[in-house]
């Protein structure tokens, strides 16, 4: 069974490292990616895969343990901003 904590690190992770987002004027599709990180004290073998980002994760989150359980994309369609009396109030979606 994997601590609560471990698991709400993990999704931390996915929100706050793999999300690449950028918007342009014309709202061209955009790719989200993904990877869930599971964060943990259980000694564990060294996952190479995160090389990039584990020194971020342990000042961050002061874990010992990183490991990659799973990758992921999807391209999306941004929302098309509508304008009310020259001011964005609402997205249309």
């Amino acid at each position: 069974m994997v601590p609560k904590k471990s698991i709400s690190i993990a999704l931390w992770s996915v929100l706050l490292f793999s999300m690449g987002i950028s918007f342009s004027a014309q709202a061209a599709p955009v790719t989200l990616k993904a990877s869930m990180i599971l964060a943990s004290d259980t000694p564990s073998p060294m996952d190479f895969r995160l090389d990039r980002v584990e020194y971020k994760l342990r000042r961050i989150f002061s874990f010992e343990y990183y490991q990659l359980l799973g990758e992921g994309a999807i391209t999306v369609e941004p929302p098309v901003p509508l304008y009310f009396n020259g001011s964005k109030r609402a997205y249309k979606g």
